[in-house]
């Protein structure tokens, strides 16, 4: 089973992947949930305000969790 994690914003811009140059101070955000993720989207929020963007990362069964 993935783990997930989800955020909203009332910005109701859809996030698109783009290439950030070395000058520019954002934009890289969404080229590491690309490489990490299994599986990310991004939807309108419902009710017209703000957007909501979500992962899903593979855990690995054989990793050992602290408690």
């Amino acid at each position: 089973m993935p783990a997930s994690s989800g955020s909203w914003s009332a910005n109701g811009t859809l996030p698109t992947a783009r290439e950030a140059s070395p000058e520019d101070e954002s934009g890289r955000g969404l080229a590491l949930v690309e490489t990490l993720a299994n599986d990310w989207g991004a939807e309108p929020r419902q009710g017209g305000i703000g957007k909501t963007v979500w992962f899903e990362l593979a855990r690995d069964p054989h990793a050992q969790t602290e408690m």
